[in-house]
């Protein structure tokens, strides 16, 4: 990617993020994946939210993306398909 800028990273460790309204839905994906992987997520109740943390990845200098991407397709105000194509927006 371009335009990365040199600074210390703030993302953390999370590899795996997690798009969905239902807190249930967070702490069932999360305790599976972390008990039986050892895998962290980074948890987003709104497509919003998970724009605005993946924009900051995109510009830390780490290489810290997200590997893997779980999205709830019928959330209000921003479901799974519009998620999906604002992100492909941000990677052109």
């Amino acid at each position: 990617r371009t335009g990365r800028q040199a600074s210390s990273c703030t993302c953390g460790q999370s590899e795996i993020a997690i798009i969905d309204d239902e807190p249930f839905n967070h702490l069932a994906l999360e305790s599976i994946l972390l008990s039986n992987y050892n895998l962290r997520c980074e948890s987003f109740y709104t497509g919003h939210e998970m724009i605005e943390a993946y924009k900051r990845r995109a510009i830390c200098a780490c290489n810290c993306e997200f590997k893997l991407v779980l999205i709830d397709l019928n959330m209000p105000q921003m479901n799974g398909f519009e998620v999906v194509a604002a992100l492909n927006l941000i990677n052109d």
